[in-house]
C-alpha cells in the first residue's frame, strides 16, 4: 500500500504527513483485529475493545472511511461502535484541515479530492447525532471553499457544505460564529456560481432563510452584507431582502431601525477571513511580518503563482478587503523595511486585467470610507488605500495611474453607488479624510494634489471631494470639515455649507477615533480639543456621549480624567454631562468605582485634591447617594482588584481625606478585616500608631462593636481591638469618651477578645475618674484587675483623688439622672471591684504603708457614696 494516500505527493521524495502516519498505524491494529472474522464477528471484537483501544479504533475507522473503497461499511461500524460522540473523529478530521503548522504538515489543499470530499461526506454522517461539535469544523471547511475557483473539486466541496446547512439551519447555535461566516461565505460565492444553477439556487435559498430567521445573527456581518447582498440584487429572493432593507426594515427584525445602522458597523475581521483560506492566510500575514521590501516583487509572485493563478480574478476583491481589515501590523512593522499593506495592493492592483473585476476591488479597498464612523471604524481599514494613493504618484513609482483611477472611482462612487445616501457618503468620505489626516497616517493631500504625474481633471476632482485638505502644508492641522456634498445639487454645485454643530460633531468624532487608537499614545492635546468641543452645548446628541463614554473605556488613564475634571472646574454648565460619563461608566461595570476611586486617591496623595474631590462628592449626590456609600463601594472594587495597593496606599488616604466617611464605618472596617492577617495587623497597627491615618477617629464606636458582636468571629474581633488600641493608645480623653459610650452596650456577650480588648484599652491610659467611673461601672469587666494596673503604674496620690473622684460622681451623677435601683447598680458593680482588689492588696502587699484605702480622700468618697444607702451597708469593710 502506499505511504501517502491521504495526500498528493512524491512517493520517492516526500515524507509522510504525521497525521496520515498515526492514523496509519491506527487503521493497521483494527485490520489486525479484523483478520479474517465475518462482519459480526468483527463487530463484536471492536465493542469489546473499545473501551482499551478507543484511539486506535476511532482512528482506525476513520481512515478507513476516508480511503477505503469501502469506506461505507468503515463510517458504519464507526457509527455503531462509536462511545464518544465522535469526539476523536472530530478532533482527527479538524486536524487534518485546519493548516496551522505548514512547515511540519501539509495543507488542506494537498490531500486528494476524494478525500477532501470524503471529510464532508462524513462531517454529515456526524451532523446527524453531534451537529454541535461539528460547527466548527463546518466554518473551517467553508473557509476551504477557494472564491473564483471553478474547478470540480471545490464546487463539489461547496455543494456538499451548504446541502448540509440547509438541512440542518434550525438546529445551529447562534451563541458561535457559524451563521455570520457561512452566510457571509454563500453569499460571496453566489456570484461566482452563476453556471452551476442547482449549486447557486441552495445558496441563495440557505442566505435567504438565515437572513428572514436569523436575522440578528446576521447583523454581526456588518457593512460588507449590504455590499455582497448589492452584488447579487438582482437574483429572486436577494432582492426582495434588499427592497425590505432599505424601505421596511422591521420586516427583517422588529428591532432594525433602518439600513445606515448596518452600515454604520464595521465588518469584523473574522467574517472577512472567512472568503481566504487558512493557507492563505498564513502565507500573507508572512509576507507582511518578515519579508523586506527589496524582496516583495518574489514574494507576491510567488503568491499570485501558488493561490491566484488558476482562478478567475474575484478572488483578489476577498483577497484585498482581508489586508484591509484582517491584517493590522504593529507600530514595529510600519515604520521598517518589511513589506507594507499597500504596496501588495498596489501590486496586485497592477497586475489585474478584468475592468470588472478592478472596479469590485476599488470597492472592496474604498468601501469603509464610503460609510466611515470615527466613533466605530478602525483607522487601519482605510489606511492602505490612502498610502496607495500617495506613494503610487511619487516619482519614482511605476503607478501614477493607480492613484488617478481611484481618485476617479471615489468621484463617481459618491453619487452612483446608494444615490439615495450621496449626501451621507460625501460626508463618511470627508470624515475619513480628517481622520487619517488628523493621526498622521498622510501630512496632507498637497503632496497628491501636486504630482506631476496626475492630469487636471484628477485635481479638480479631488479638489472637489477634499478640498479642505488640498492646500494644506505639511504638518498643519486638519480644518474642521465644513462641506457635506448634497446628492440632489447639480453637478456645477455640488457643495453645500455644514451647521456649526455639524462641522463640530465631525471633528469631536474624529478625535474620539483618533484617542480611541492610540490610547496612551494619544497627545494630551487631543484630549483637551476633545472636551472643549464636548462641553459646547451643541454637543447634546446621544451619539456623542457614547464616543465619548467608549473614549473613556478605550483608555482608562489619568489623562482622561484630568481632562474631565479640568472641564469640570472649568465649564461649570457643563457639568451635568461630565458626570453623567461617569455615571454610565458605574451602570455598565461596577469595577469603573475601582479605577475612579484609585484616580481620586491618587491625586489627593500628590495633593491636588480640591478639584478632583470636589467632582467625586458631586458625582454621589447625583446618583443620589451618600458621599460615604459611594465611597466604600469603591473601595471594595479597589479591594478585589489591588489588596496590597488598597491597604498601603488607599485606605490610609481615605481615612485621611475623608474622616466623616470613614472613621468608625462599619462597612470600611468589615472590608478592612475581612482578610486581614497577623503581618498585616501589625503594619497597620504601626501606621495607625504613628498617627499617619486614623480609621476610628472620635466618631461614635457603638454601631462598629455592635455589629463586631453580632456578625463577626473571634480572630477578626481581636484584630478589631488591636487596630483600635494602636490608634487610641494613650489619647485620654477619646478613651473615656470611648468607654464612656459603651454604657449604651451594656452586655459584651461571651466575645472574650471584646472583653480583653476593652481592658488592654483601659490599661492605655492613666486612671482618671471619668475612665474609672466608665470602665468600674461594668460588671463585664475584671475591674480588680484595672485597679491593679492603675495602682502599679501610676502615680499613687493622683490615683487616690481619681477613684475618691470617681466614687463622688458615680451617686451625684446617678442620683441626678437615674432611679435609685440603677444608681445602686452601678455604685454596687463599682464597690464588688473595690472590694475584690482590696482583698487581694492586703494579701499581697498587706506590710505596706501606702494603701489606696488608707488615703482620706478615698475613705471620705467611700462614706459619702454609703450614706443613706443601707442597702450597701456590706461595703463598709472598705472603711476599715
Amino acid at each position: 500500500m502506499a505511504r501517502h494516500v491521504l495526500f498528493t505527493l512524491d512517493e520517492k521524495v516526500d515524507k509522510q504527513d504525521p497525521r496520515e502516519k498515526e492514523l496509519r498505524a491506527a487503521h493497521d491494529f483494527v485490520q489486525e483485529l479484523r483478520g479474517n472474522r465475518n462482519e459480526g464477528d468483527f463487530l463484536r471484537v471492536l465493542h469489546e475493545q473499545i473501551d482499551s483501544n478507543n484511539d486506535q479504533i476511532n482512528g482506525g475507522l476513520l481512515y478507513g472511511a476516508l480511503t477505503e473503497q469501502k469506506s461505507s461499511q468503515y463510517a458504519t461500524l464507526l457509527q455503531l461502535v462509536v462511545t464518544d460522540n465522535f469526539n476523536h473523529s472530530i478532533t482527527k478530521l479538524f486536524a487534518l484541515t485546519e493548516d496551522v503548522d505548514l512547515v511540519n504538515l501539509r495543507p488542506f489543499r494537498m490531500l486528494r479530492s476524494h478525500v477532501r470530499l470524503k471529510i464532508v461526506w462524513l462531517v454529515d454522517k456526524i451532523a446527524e447525532t453531534n451537529l454541535e461539535r461539528v460547527q466548527s469544523l463546518l466554518m473551517l471547511l467553508t473557509r476551504h471553499i477557494k472564491s473564483g475557483d471553478s474547478a470540480a473539486e471545490n464546487i463539489a466541496l461547496a455543494r456538499g457544505l451548504v446541502n448540509i446547512l440547509n438541512r440542518y439551519w434550525r438546529r445551529l447555535d447562534i451563541r458561535t460564529d457559524i451563521i455570520p461566516t457561512t452566510v457571509y461565505s454563500f453569499l460571496r460565492l453566489i456570484a461566482d456560481h452563476y453556471q452551476e444553477l442547482d449549486l447557486r439556487q441552495a445558496e441563495v435559498d440557505y442566505v435567504c432563510t438565515m437572513i428572514r430567521n436569523r436575522f440578528r445573527e446576521c447583523l454581526r456581518i456588518g457593512r460588507d452584507l449590504v455590499r455582497l447582498l448589492l452584488t447579487v440584487s438582482r437574483i429572486p429572493g436577494i432582492s426582495d431582502i434588499l427592497r425590505d432593507m432599505f424601505t421596511a426594515p422591521k420586516q427583517l427584525d422588529p428591532t432594525f431601525e433602518c439600513v445606515q445602522q448596518l452600515l454604520a458597523t464595521p465588518s469584523p475581521p473574522f467574517v472577512i477571513a472567512q472568503r481566504i483560506t487558512p493557507e492563505m492566510d498564513i502565507k500573507m500575514r508572512f509576507i507582511l511580518d518578515k519579508v523586506k521590501t527589496k524582496m516583495k516583487s518574489v514574494a507576491i509572485r510567488n503568491y499570485r503563482n501558488v493561490f491566484l493563478s488558476n482562478t478567475d480574478e474575484s478572488i483578489y476583491v476577498d483577497l484585498i478587503r482581508f489586508i484591509c481589515t484582517g491584517i493590522q501590523p504593529p507600530n514595529n512593522i510600519l515604520g521598517s523595511k518589511i513589506v507594507q499593506r499597500w504596496e501588495v495592493i498596489q501590486k496586485l492592483l497592477s497586475g489585474m486585467k478584468t475592468s470588472v473585476a478592478i472596479q469590485d476591488v476599488k470597492l472592496a479597498l474604498f468601501f469603509d470610507w464610503l460609510f466611515w464612523n470615527p466613533a466605530h471604524d478602525n483607522i487601519m481599514y482605510i489606511e492602505p488605500a490612502m498610502l496607495m494613493m500617495e506613494r503610487a504618484c511619487q516619482p519614482p513609482s511605476e503607478y501614477p495611474v493607480i492613484t488617478a483611477t481611484s481618485i476617479e472611482y471615489l468621484y463617481y462612487v459618491v453619487d452612483y453607488y446608494l444615490p439615495q445616501m450621496a449626501s451621507e457618503i460625501r460626508r463618511n468620505l470627508t470624515f475619513a479624510m480628517f481622520s487619517l489626516v488628523q493621526m498622521g497616517v498622510v501630512r496632507s493631500l498637497r503632496r497628491i494634489y501636486t504630482a506631476p504625474g496626475l492630469e487636471q481633471d484628477t485635481r479638480e476632482q479631488l479638489e472637489n471631494l477634499f478640498s479642505q485638505f488640498t492646500q494644506l502644508n505639511d504638518g498643519q492641522r486638519p480644518p474642521i470639515p465644513s462641506l457635506l456634498t448634497s446628492g440632489e445639487l447639480s453637478q456645477q454645485s455640488r457643495t453645500t455649507t455644514l451647521g456649526v454643530s455639524e462641522a463640530q460633531e465631525v471633528a469631536f468624532k474624529a478625535l474620539a477615533s483618533q484617542i480611541k487608537q492610540l490610547r496612551s499614545q494619544a497627545a494630551p492635546a487631543t484630549y483637551a480639543e476633545l472636551f472643549q468641543i464636548f462641553v459646547t452645548p451643541d454637543i447634546c446628541s446621544t451619539e456623542c456621549m457614547d464616543d465619548m463614554f467608549a473614549v473613556l473605556q478605550a483608555t482608562r488613564n489619568d489623562t482622561f480624567l484630568d481632562h474631565l475634571v479640568a472641564a469640570y472646574s472649568r465649564y461649570p454648565e457643563a457639568r451635568s454631562k461630565l458626570l453623567n460619563i461617569l455615571l454610565r461608566g458605574y451602570t455598565t461595570n461596577r469595577k469603573f468605582g475601582g479605577y475612579l476611586g484609585t484616580y481620586v486617591m491618587g491625586k489627593l496623595a500628590l495633593q491636588t485634591s480640591e478639584i478632583s474631590v470636589g467632582l467625586y462628592k458631586d458625582l454621589a449626590n447625583h446618583m443620589r447617594m451618600s458621599l460615604g456609600d459611594r465611597l466604600v463601594k469603591d473601595l471594595q472594587v479597589i479591594h478585589e482588584q489591588q489588596q496590597d495597593v488598597f491597604y498601603a496606599d488607599i485606605l490610609p488616604i481615605a481615612c485621611r481625606f475623608f474622616p466623616d466617611e470613614c472613621h468608625s464605618n462599619v462597612d470600611l472596617l468589615d472590608l478592612t478585616l475581612s482578610i486581614i492577617d497577623f503581618p498585616l495587623c501589625a503594619q497597620i497597627s504601626l501606621a495607625l500608631s504613628k498617627g499617619q491615618y486614623r480609621l476610628f477617629g472620635v466618631n461614635d464606636p457603638f454601631e462598629v462593636l455592635k455589629s463586631s458582636l453580632d456578625n463577626w468571629d473571634e480572630l477578626n474581633i481581636l484584630f478589631l481591638w488591636k487596630l483600635l488600641i494602636a490608634e487610641k493608645g494613650g489619647r485620654v480623653d477619646e478613651i473615656e469618651a470611648f468607654i464612656e459610650a459603651l454604657s449604651n452596650l451594656p452586655d459584651l456577650g461571651n466575645s472574650l477578645a471584646t472583653i480583653d480588648g476593652l481592658m488592654q484599652l483601659c490599661k492605655s491610659a492613666p486612671a482618671t475618674p471619668r475612665l474609672m467611673l466608665a470602665a468600674l461601672s461594668r460588671h463585664d469587666l475584671n475591674g480588680q484587675d484595672l485597679l491593679r494596673h492603675w495602682w502599679t503604674c501610676g502615680d499613687h496620690t493622683k490615683f487616690s483623688a481619681s477613684l475618691a473622684d470617681a466614687l463622688i460622681r458615680c451617686k451625684d451623677l446617678d442620683m441626678d439622672t437615674h432611679t435609685m435601683a440603677e444608681t445602686q447598680g452601678r455604685l454596687q458593680i463599682l464597690l464588688n471591684h473595690l472590694t475584690s482588689w482590696k482583698a487581694d492588696y492586703m494579701v499581697l502587699q498587706a506590710d505596706s504603708e501606702d494603701s489606696p484605702f488608707s488615703s482620706p480622700l478615698v475613705k471620705t468618697a467611700l462614706a459619702n457614696s454609703l450614706m443613706g444607702l443601707p442597702s450597701l451597708a456590706a461595703y463598709t469593710i472598705l472603711l476599715q
